[in-house]
């Protein structure tokens, strides 16, 4: 009998040291009100930029052996007990995006074709922690996913910084687009005089927790 005890108190410390991290659990990350996503574009009369006002995620999660992993794969998971991203979806309302310029507010709406396409989605694909950063608590990710504006989707792929903080999982970068690739015209204004350019600039700071 203690032999039996022994065994099945044995089996259960192998168990518990197995270095499986997180669980498959939907919506369990949340963005932080803090977070920040932007479009700085020009003209040939001023720079402009477009605030997000409001952003929302849809995640998926999975469990992570990480003994399985890299180092910085390894060294990442520790810290994010979520697990790893099976999911990821973030939505933005074009009608909550403001330059705080109704004009241009109102053309970069009629440009996003907003009342056929109410909203512009990045659906995370892939992403592959390649290396940690200047410090322990950072780390450098290559993302690849769809993003869908105006109705039509492509493919891109971004380098992104994540780094932990008080907060939860900062995860910042930017991403240069042209409105060509949506089939976007870009927004003109005072009855043509004023032109925007084709590429703009997507910049971010998000905070999951």
């Amino acid at each position: 009998m203690l032999v039996k005890q022994m065994l099945l108190i044995g089996g259960i410390v192998l168990v518990s040291s197995r270095t499986t991290i997180g669980e498959e659990d939907a919506n369990s990350l949340q963005l932080d009100t803090s977070s920040e996503l932007r479009v700085e574009g020009t003209s040939n009369v001023h720079a402009y930029t477009i605030l997000a006002e409001h952003l929302s995620i849809q995640t998926k999660t999975e469990p992570v052996d990480i003994e399985r992993l890299s180092e910085p794969e390894a060294a990442f998971y520790q810290r994010f007990h979520h697990g790893r991203l099976q999911q990821l979806a973030l939505t933005i309302p074009v009608a909550e995006m403001s330059s705080s310029r109704a004009g241009l507010d109102r053309r970069f709406y009629q440009a996003l074709k907003s009342k056929d396409y109410p909203e512009i989605r990045f659906l995370l694909t892939d992403y592959q922690i390649t290396g940690e950063g200047v410090s322990r608590d950072a780390f450098v990710i290559d993302c690849s996913g769809e993003l869908t504006v105006a109705g039509k989707t492509q493919p891109i792929s971004l380098k992104i910084g994540a780094e932990f903080s008080d907060k939860g999982l900062v995860i910042t970068g930017n991403k240069e687009l042209l409105m060509s690739q949506f089939d976007i015209r870009p927004p003109t204004a005072m009855m043509g005089l004023m032109k925007t350019g084709d590429r703009v600039t997507i910049r971010f700071a998000l905070i999951l927790k």
